[in-house]
């Protein structure tokens, strides 16, 4: 289960997006992925894909993700295996440890 502090992050995360970002909020969305384990597993959630897809190709990247973390939280062994996987498909990842971080990748992403 995620933690009551990045679980508040990502709830303000995404009204922000909802309320001043629209074109932004229509296509993210979250990546169940916080219970990766036995018959979950076998459908196809992975540990270690991070938060949120962002489906917007913008300068020569394919999407963006976002990975949410608590303030002074640190990546899992499975996130430091997966997110480069993802950047050498072309994708931009970025961490993020605030709602404020997360809209901001979001805005420099769509720039």
């Amino acid at each position: 289960m995620r933690n009551y502090i990045e679980q508040n992050i990502c709830i303000a995360f995404m009204q922000r997006l909802q309320q001043y970002h629209p074109e932004i909020f229509d296509l993210i969305y979250h990546i169940k992925n916080e219970s990766a384990t036995g018959h979950v597993a076998g459908i196809g959630i992975k540990k270690g894909v991070p938060d949120y897809h962002l489906a917007m190709a913008r300068a020569g990247s394919h999407g963006l993700y976002l990975e949410i973390k608590k303030p002074k939280g640190k990546l899992s062994k499975d996130q430091l295996e997966f997110i480069p996987k993802l950047r050498a498909q072309g994708y931009k990842v970025e961490i993020c440890y605030s709602w404020v971080e997360a809209v901001n990748a979001c805005l420099v992403y769509c720039e």
